[in-house]
């Protein structure tokens, strides 16, 4: 993270800092899909994300706190599903599900779209993996009697009560 901070900050002396940035947003990704849980790990891995959302922004000149923002929207749904699991369970964790992993890939797309400076069209595929994934993990929040780390998806779990 201290890295991708070094390289916004050098951004005017270091001409492939795009092409950095965007390796770092591809090991961060791998990262996620093979780290063991554990609680530290998780309030890590979610600043390094934020952390990573805001420098593209910042490198890409696009406003953060603007009413249009799509990532502060998400980041607003994202924070308020975080204390609904932590009133639920008393873990920052929220459980972990198919759909929020396609929301993680979704995530590194449009970063990778945007400090690439590519238009590929990942805004809206961010945009609907992030609203489904949402209510899928407060469903999941909101069905589940004891807290679990990994939940397949909603389904099963309904599923698997009846």
């Amino acid at each position: 993270m201290m890295v991708a901070i070094l390289v916004c900050l050098l951004r005017d002396y270091f001409n492939l800092y795009d092409i950095f940035i965007f390796i770092i947003l591809i090991m961060s990704l791998i990262v996620e899909f093979f780290q063991k849980k554990e609680s530290i790990e998780f309030i890590t891995t979610y600043m390094l994300w934020i952390v990573l959302s805001v420098i593209v922004l910042f490198l890409r000149e696009i406003e953060i706190i603007d009413v249009d923002n799509i990532f502060l929207k998400v980041l607003i749904f994202k924070i308020i599903l975080v204390g609904f699991n932590y009133w639920r369970f008393k873990k920052i964790e929220v459980p972990n599900t198919i759909l929020s992993k396609v929301w993680l890939i979704s995530l590194f797309l449009y970063l990778s779209e945007i400090i690439l400076n590519t238009t590929h069209g990942t805004k809206t595929l961010f945009l609907l993996t992030s609203v489904i994934s949402i209510i899928e993990s407060a469903l999941v929040i909101f069905k589940l009697k004891k807290w679990q780390p990994k939940v397949l998806t909603f389904f099963s779990l309904v599923h698997r009560r009846s």
